[in-house]
Order: C-alpha cells, then sequence, then structure tokens
C-alpha cells in the first residue's frame, strides 16, 4: 500500500532498515544522491517513493480504464 501526501506526514515514525543491495544499484543510487544534494538516505527515501506514486498512478489508471470500457 503507497502511502503519500498528508498520510506521509503524519505517520512520520522512523524504522532502521538493513539491507543487501547490488554494487551497482548503490553507485546509481549515490550518483542520484550527489545530483540533488541529498544524503544516501534521503535519495532512496524520494526514489523509493516516487516509484510507489507512479505505480499508484498506473493502477488508478487501469482502473479508470477497466470502468470506461464496461460502460461502453
Amino acid at each position: 500500500m503507497y502511502i503519500g501526501g498528508e498520510d506521509m506526514k503524519k505517520n512520520n515514525e522512523k524504522k532502521r532498515l538493513n539491507m543487501n543491495i547490488p554494487s551497482n544499484l548503490l553507485s546509481a543510487i549515490d550518483d542520484y544522491a550527489d545530483s540533488m544534494s541529498l544524503s544516501r538516505t534521503s535519495a532512496i527515501i524520494v526514489l523509493v517513493n516516487t516509484a510507489l506514486e507512479q505505480k499508484n498512478t498506473i493502477d488508478v489508471m487501469q482502473e479508470l480504464l477497466q470502468e470506461i470500457k464496461e460502460e461502453v
């Protein structure tokens, strides 16, 4: 479930995450962080949130298209 916007501001409890990530992906994240003047953690948060927003948008569009097809 995607939580964004106001919901994200309300739930600002932090959790620690320990993970293994491919070095080439970590390098890409670090490059993005540097280009945006962000910490690695902030860059990961931005990138994950952006991906979830995009997925949510695609899901909503698919639902709307299905409703339109059913009306026609």
